[in-house]
């Protein structure tokens, strides 16, 4: 294999950009599905409510944490912010 230093700049750009680009598109698709709350276990789901709501909440109050993380807001061990 060539040594990089050794290819035009030219040639060089056409094979980085390409790759990148490349790169960039796996990322993309791959990246997005791994964040979504809907492909985490029960498990995790319930572990995570536990820790924003305490034992003893009532459903309506593990719904209104439930929406209020859907539309961002930030809560924090138990309180809403």
């Amino acid at each position: 294999m060539k040594n990089l230093f050794l290819i035009p700049k030219k040639e060089l750009f056409f094979l980085i950009v390409p790759i990148s680009v490349i790169i960039a598109i796996i990322a993309v698709m791959v990246i997005p599905p791994l964040l979504n709350p809907l492909r985490r276990s029960n498990e995790h789901i319930r572990e995570s409510l536990l820790k924003l709501t305490p034992l003893g909440s009532t459903m309506e109050d593990v719904i209104e944490v439930v929406k209020l993380k859907k539309n961002g807001s930030s809560i924090v061990y138990g309180a809403i912010q």
